[in-house]
């Protein structure tokens, strides 16, 4: 993606690690499993993380001893309101640092951030120069010569959509975290931190509570 359309990227987590960030650039990966199976809040732990492919269900069929049960959306006598079958590609591991990525379209149309997001945490980092906090993560990531891919997230509709998926992809139960992410492909199930320097030259920090209070507008639009 072109690293110039976002207009503020922003961490969210508890103040130590803010901190840790501002102060010393020190950004931390978790890895893909983590967030899979591991987070305990809600904000963080999706199941559906790293799959390939998601398929709804039209029709369920259960079986017991000599009873058959029927249900699907039509034409059964159980109704079948939803059900997906998701695809697990073990190639989708490694690691994942995500942010949120307000853009010039979220700013124009909706313009608030939703207070869900102060869950992460208590304070919230807003990186004020996204390219060129970007650019240094890119750097410290080629030093260590790993590969990677950088995005924001696009979220389908897990009750209507069938088709592929990528690392890119999440349900739209999480569409409020406007998140871009940066994804390492690695099968080593380990945390990678990498270290940018002081970033308090491009960033502020906030209490998270205070998210929902920021407000977005061009002083100048361009014709």
């Amino acid at each position: 993606m072109d690293k110039q359309i976002l207009s503020l990227l922003i961490k969210v987590g508890q103040r130590k690690h803010i901190e840790v960030l501002q102060e010393g650039g020190e950004v931390f990966m978790n890895f893909l499993q983590f967030f899979k199976e591991d987070a305990k809040d809600q904000e963080r732990r999706d199941t559906s993380e790293g799959a390939s492919q998601i398929d709804q269900v039209s029709r369920l069929k259960i079986q017991f001893e000599d009873k058959t049960i029927e249900m699907a959306r039509e034409g059964a006598p159980f109704s079948l309101t939803s059900g997906q079958l998701r695809t697990f590609d073990p190639n989708y591991s490694g690691n994942i640092y995500s942010m949120m990525g307000p853009d010039p379209l979220f700013i124009d149309q909706v313009g608030k951030i939703d207070a869900r997001n102060c869950d992460f945490g208590d304070t919230a980092l807003l990186i004020l120069e996204p390219k060129t906090f970007i650019d240094r993560l890119i750097a410290a990531i080629e030093k260590e010569k790993h590969f990677y891919y950088f995005d924001k997230v696009k979220y389908y509709d897990e009750r209507e959509y069938s088709g592929p998926l990528d690392i890119f992809h999440k349900p739209q139960t999480y569409a409020h975290q406007l998140e871009f992410r940066f994804f390492i492909p690695s099968q080593e199930k380990k945390p990678l931190t990498f270290n940018l320097g002081s970033l308090e030259d491009i960033t502020k920090m906030i209490p998270a509570q205070d998210l929902p209070k920021l407000k977005f507008d061009y002083v100048q639009r361009v014709a």
